[in-house]
């Protein structure tokens, strides 16, 4: 382990082996996207096209994720710890654990719903990129963000934080 805490702030590597990985090549922690603003293994082309613009699953996907991080970090073997609070991220370290920030890559796991973001923090989400490629209910997409006729953070987002 090195002298320094080691971070990556941005990654979707969400296996055991991976995890374990990362904390043999001295990364002391991570924020883990546990799904995008978009249905990237979708079981056909039809299935992510229609997710692409919808709602639809997110919140159901988001939730199977997070359950199976917490189940990697129940097993002791996996060295993994779910960060719920600042002395986390030092107690994983001590334990020779990698500390994992479970995060989200857009917003549409919240669905329409501002307030569900109560709902995420007490079993363990701590982080939520606004968008992904398009827009949703938080704003712009980030192909759109210079373009002034856009919202950038809409009165839902707004809300959201």
């Amino acid at each position: 382990m090195p002298d320094f805490p080691v971070y990556l702030a941005h990654d979707h590597m969400q296996r055991p082996e991976d995890y374990l990985r990362d904390l043999e090549g001295g990364v002391t922690g991570k924020i883990v996207h546990l799904t995008v603003d978009s249905w990237i293994d979708a079981p056909s082309q039809a299935e992510y096209d229609h997710a692409y613009y919808s709602y639809d699953g997110f919140r159901d996907r988001g939730l199977a994720a997070l359950t199976n991080l917490h189940e990697i970090a129940s097993d002791p073997a996996n060295k993994v710890r779910v960060v719920r609070d600042f002395a986390d991220l030092e107690t994983a370290r001590s334990a020779g654990q990698l500390a994992v920030i479970a995060g989200n890559e857009g917003g549409k796991i919240l669905g329409t719903n501002p307030s569900l973001l109560d709902a995420w923090f007490p079993i363990g989400l701590r982080h939520v990129q606004f968008n992904w490629a398009m827009a949703n209910l938080l704003g712009a997409s980030q192909s759109e963000e210079a373009d002034p006729a856009q919202p950038g953070l809409t009165e839902f987002g707004r809300q959201t934080v």
